[in-house]
């Protein structure tokens, strides 16, 4: 789903939770939507450096509708400043005296921040036996924690094997599609830059993709 070999460094990068750099024995297609996974937390976590910016202009156009919107994001990072794109994460996710968005699942789900939906979050978790690190900045139900957190339950990154496909759709039912495509859309309508824009078009269709590929409503 990644090419020109960006899925294998897009699984190095720095994580919010501890866990092995590669997949344990798991299929190609299953890697690939790991490394989506991990590549949008990654471009939602901050400004893209040096290092993700040289990967992402690497990045080859395979044809489909998710390579499509993956190569619009290419492109936009070699038409756009890095200054410039500082400046529109900050007004997206940081600007005084409140950012545009605000990238929590308790948020989209309920209206309230650290609620009963995050309460839920996290015993599931601990069911599964993912502790967050001590040094996270985020809650759990932030958008780059939920998509990091997917990443590892597909690759078996946690300790445990990776999970089977009615568990992936069982956690993504309940925590991840009740609210990320309109995250999305929302995200898609307040970008005033093309970059955040395309990176928004790319997360919203690799969503409805993962909801059609779990057969889910």
């Amino acid at each position: 789903m990644i090419s020109s070999g960006i899925g294998s460094e897009v699984r190095q990068a720095d994580r919010e939770y501890e866990a092995p750099s590669e997949p344990r024995g798991i299929s190609a297609e299953e890697a690939g939507r790991a490394d989506v996974y991990r590549l949008l937390a990654l471009l939602l976590e901050g400004p893209p450096n040096e290092e993700l910016r040289a990967l992402l202009i690497g990045v080859a156009d395979d044809g489909s509708d998710l390579g499509v919107a993956l190569a619009r994001v290419a492109d936009a990072v070699r038409g756009q400043d890095p200054a410039w794109t500082r400046d529109a994460f900050g007004r997206l996710f940081v600007g005084a005296p409140a950012a545009k968005l605000m990238p929590y699942g308790s948020h989209y789900k309920s209206g309230q921040l650290y609620g009963r939906d995050l309460a839920e979050l996290r015993m599931d978790l601990a069911r599964l036996g993912i502790a967050r690190a001590k040094d996270a900045t985020e809650p759990e139900d932030h958008i780059t924690s939920l998509f990091e957190i997917m990443s590892g339950l597909l690759t078996g990154a946690f300790g445990a094997a990776p999970l089977d496909i009615a568990e992936q759709s069982a956690f993504f039912a309940k925590h991840v599609q009740p609210w990320t495509p309109r995250f999305f859309r929302d995200m898609e309508a307040a970008a005033e830059d093309e970059f955040y824009h395309a990176v928004a078009r790319f997360g919203g269709a690799f969503v409805a993709l993962e909801v059609e590929a779990f057969d889910l409503p």
